[in-house]
């Protein structure tokens, strides 16, 4: 089994206003709140109705070789790979939510730029990972939008 990366599933979910989507709504007050408590700006996600991006970022244990091959890489490390979110918006230190609520919320910007930091010759799966994990930063931050693991 292997993890996903999604960027725009978020806003068409809100949008449809089916009552399901409550907790997500939830959630979203809480980063905002978060955000907010951190001095940065609110995060708005946008429904674009541009079809969602879901990239295939490889098997779990190749996305925990990636996070042991780079330690000091703040936002690819101690980001949870089922929970929380990487928030279009550009700050340095992983922000730590509710453990029933957000979670741990990186920044697309900065897990863009540790990973293409990244010198990983000579390990194809991990490169892999890598460049699904780059292309979903790079989509989060051109949409606007959240990135979120599935």
């Amino acid at each position: 089994m292997g993890l996903t990366a999604a960027v725009g599933v978020v806003g068409p979910a809100l949008a449809s206003g089916e009552p399901g989507w409550a907790y997500l709504r939830e959630r979203l007050d809480e980063l905002n709140r978060l955000l907010a408590a951190a001095g940065l700006p609110e995060h708005d996600e946008p429904d674009t109705g541009e079809a969602p991006l879901e990239i295939g970022v490889g098997p779990y244990d190749a996305l925990h070789r990636l996070r042991r091959l780079a330690p000091g890489a703040e936002h690819l490390v101690r980001h949870s790979d089922d929970d929380g979110f990487y928030v279009p918006i550009p700050f340095d230190h992983v922000l730590t939510g509710s453990a029933d609520g957000v979670g741990e919320v990186g920044s697309s910007y900065a897990l863009r730029d540790e990973l293409e930091r990244l010198d990983l010759d000579g390990r194809p799966e991990e490169s892999a990972t890598r460049a699904a994990l780059l292309e979903a930063a790079r989509a989060s931050i051109e949409r606007g939008a959240l990135l979120v693991f599935g």
